[in-house]
């Protein structure tokens, strides 16, 4: 792994970040990972690492440019599903001339979230796809840096604090890394501070020390696109440990994602002695049981987060 290049983008700190729309859709995690996730908007929203309360980004998602403009999927009608036995979710969104799937999930082995997506279009044309990123490292307003850095001959965005301060207590775990790649050719790479357009302007390869966002671009064509997204994170090792993970986790089948995550789950249910009820009733109850599970932190067993919305709630 290295850096793509090394042009640094103007206009720190950027402008004023907000948080994410706190009206949650789905709240997810798996028994073994510290990792939890939010969708809302249709889309994955606050992700938390390495404990429950400790948010390390705001949104991650897809804009679509065609010769008509650019779609933002954030501005979908969205249906967002529980599968059964666990906190995997699927949503489904239809806009202008595309359909948007995906499924989404906590791996059980590696400190990530997967994001797989399926797009059907009605025509077959030239587009670009943008996967668009806001991180909040280590939870704190601004302070933030940003790389375009290559992974097995793909762009990724690689994350962190780039203000670190020595008075800075552990308990912010300034030191987490975030790394986020999607299978599909990236052709561009580009990072900038809050605010900036992303769709045909000047290219930057890092942002430092602000309220940054990243962004990673693949044009495709034809009527179906299937890729995955990884957002993965470590807690100080950095690449050394996210670049295997990728390579693997890029390579993991969905239906092996799934199976693991929900045998986690099953454990945690023989545990407590929890045995699902038939019909709607047993599907409601499951998901009570799951989301009070998931709102405890792992590290700090007991330890409970009020509800997963916005963080100054």
């Amino acid at each position: 792994i290295k850096p793509a290049f090394s042009k640094d983008a103007p206009g720190a700190p950027g402008n004023m970040g907000t948080w994410q729309n706190p009206q949650k859709q789905a709240y997810g995690t798996s028994v073994e990972r510290p990792v939890w996730f939010t969708i809302a908007e249709g889309v994955v929203g606050e992700i938390a690492y390495p404990t429950v309360e400790l948010v390390q980004t705001r949104d991650t998602y897809l804009a679509i440019e065609t010769g008509k403009g650019v779609l933002d999927e954030r501005t979908l009608n969205h249906k967002v599903t529980r599968l059964p036995g666990g906190l995997t979710f699927r949503t489904e969104a239809h806009g202008s001339g595309v359909n948007i799937k995906k499924e989404i999930s906590v791996d059980s082995v590696s400190d990530a979230v997967r994001i797989d997506y399926e797009l059907h279009f009605d025509s077959d044309q030239q587009r670009k796809i943008y996967l668009m990123h806001n991180p909040i490292a280590a939870g704190t307003a601004g302070g933030d840096g940003i790389e375009v850095v290559s992974i097995n001959d793909n762009k990724a965005l690689y994350a962190y604090q780039s203000d670190v301060r020595g008075d800075e207590p552990a308990a912010l775990n300034v030191g987490v890394r975030q790394l986020v790649s999607l299978s599909l050719e990236s052709d561009i790479g580009n990072v900038g501070f809050e605010g900036v357009n992303f769709f045909g302007g000047q290219i930057y390869e890092r942002a430092m020390s602000g309220n940054v966002a990243g962004s990673l671009m693949s044009e495709s064509s034809g009527t179906q696109v299937k890729f995955r997204v990884l957002i993965q994170f470590s807690p100080s090792e950095g690449m050394s440990v996210l670049a295997p993970e990728q390579k693997n986790l890029m390579q993991k089948a969905s239906s092996k994602f799934q199976a693991e995550h929900k045998a986690g789950w099953q454990k945690y249910f023989s545990k407590i002695g929890y045995r699902k009820p038939a019909g709607p009733k047993g599907d409601k109850e499951e998901s009570s049981i799951l989301v009070l599970k998931a709102l405890e932190d792992k590290r700090e067993v007991g330890a409970f987060i009020a509800a997963p919305a916005n963080p100054e709630l």
